[in-house]
């Protein structure tokens, strides 16, 4: 991520739009460490300027848009089928330890 902002600010794009394949697990501090200021000064190959980002003079990104092309269901599942010997086991199981609550 903080090479992709100094790619932005060297190529002096201000709108940008995110597109991600899922869901990303650390969104939010992937997206802050983007927003962050660059600490040391950067040197432009294309102008052979030096580019420094104080508090003052902080390049601003917009980002106009997020996509996210195959997120993962975080919805409804259908639970799994035991198989046919899971089944048979836990018959036996419960037959065996067939307890009655008394009061």
């Amino acid at each position: 991520m903080r090479f992709l902002r100094k790619v932005l600010i060297l190529l002096r794009l201000r709108n940008i739009v995110l597109h991600f394949k899922g869901v990303p697990v650390l969104l939010e501090s992937l997206l802050q460490m983007l927003y962050q200021p660059i600490a040391h000064p950067l040197k432009d190959p294309f102008r052979e300027l030096k580019v420094i980002e104080s508090v003052k003079q902080r390049y601003v990104l917009k980002i106009s848009e997020l996509i996210f092309t195959s997120p993962k269901p975080f919805g409804y599942l259908k639970p799994r089928k035991k198989g046919r010997i899971k089944r048979k086991i836990r018959r036996r199981v419960m037959r065996s330890t067939f307890v009655v609550d008394e009061m």
